[in-house]
């Protein structure tokens, strides 16, 4: 345990609890000082040596090396190599990969232009069919699952598109109507200052040229001229002044007799209705 090697106890010695079956238990019966002398061997402390055996790496290559075509083996060595000099900075795993690709990419065109000039062709034709890895019937199965996913998340999206809108188009309701009552407000405000004779003439009243003279004349002119039902309604109602006894007898009207008729206010000419019970004795004869 943590470069600590301990020998195999006995059962003699082992202790009334029972054995050690964990790591743990071992380090806690250490601590306790519950292992007996001689159980605990400290294990010599090994340094390794890391060397670049580069001949025997090459003796290595060779054994297994054979003589096929290049065709065959497709190896390539790429021109720029990867060493501690050339990258910039080798703690830097970004960089080094990066080198690492850029090595790789330039062994690639290496390849290419070797087989172009071999004959290979490198790219498949466009009326090349290959059999396929999974059945017609598999990947129909799975084209359909890829569609239904498809729909669904575009279902979504636009259920939540016009979630937007009807809440975008709820506050745009919202304000119109505000407008259209705060526009019905001043324009019924203009219109009884006009017929009060205290505003001008409001814009959605007047015609197409007139300009701002012609609306003043025109207000004017119309609280002055009054046609005649209204003037009928003035002559029997009053317009301004005192209203209370207005149609109250005087000395003068009441001795004014040029409107009497007797045949109109007589009641001597009238014939008096005769009773119910006379009508009906009237009827019976």
């Amino acid at each position: 345990v943590n470069g600590i090697h301990v020998k195999k106890m006995d059962t003699s010695s082992a202790s009334s609890d029972g054995e050690w079956s964990s790591d743990e238990e071992l380090q806690v019966a250490l601590k306790r000082g519950k292992l007996k002398p001689g159980l605990v061997v400290r294990a010599p402390s090994v340094s390794k040596t890391y060397t670049n055996n580069v001949t025997g790496l090459q003796e290595k290559f060779a054994s297994f090396a054979n003589d096929w075509d290049w065709v065959e083996r497709m190896d390539v060595i790429s021109p720029g190599t990867c060493t501690s000099t050339t990258v910039e900075d080798p703690n830097d795993d970004l960089k080094r990969e990066m080198h690492f690709y850029h090595q790789a990419q330039s062994a690639t065109l290496v390849g290419l232009r070797k087989l172009e000039e071999l004959g290979v062709a490198t790219k498949r034709p466009e009326d090349y069919f290959a059999e396929m890895v999974k059945a017609d019937d598999h990947m129909r199965r799975v084209r359909e699952t890829l569609l239904k996913h498809q729909k669904a998340l575009e279902e979504k999206e636009k259920g939540r598109k016009l979630r937007e809108m009807k809440k975008f188009g709820k506050k745009v309701q919202q304000e119109v109507l505000q407008q259209r009552r705060s526009e019905k407000k001043s324009i019924t405000e203009s219109l009884k200052k006009f017929r009060k004779g205290k505003g001008e003439k409001p814009r959605f009243l007047s015609k197409p040229g007139d300009d701002e003279e012609t609306l003043s004349n025109r207000t004017h002119d119309f609280h002055k001229s009054k046609g005649p039902k209204r003037k009928q309604k003035d002559k029997h109602f009053g317009f301004g002044g005192k209203k209370k006894w207005a149609k109250s007898n005087t000395a003068k009207s009441s001795a004014d007799m040029t409107n009497f008729r007797s045949s109109k206010h007589s009641k001597a000419s009238k014939k008096k209705r005769p009773g119910k019970t006379q009508r009906s004795r009237m009827k019976k004869k």
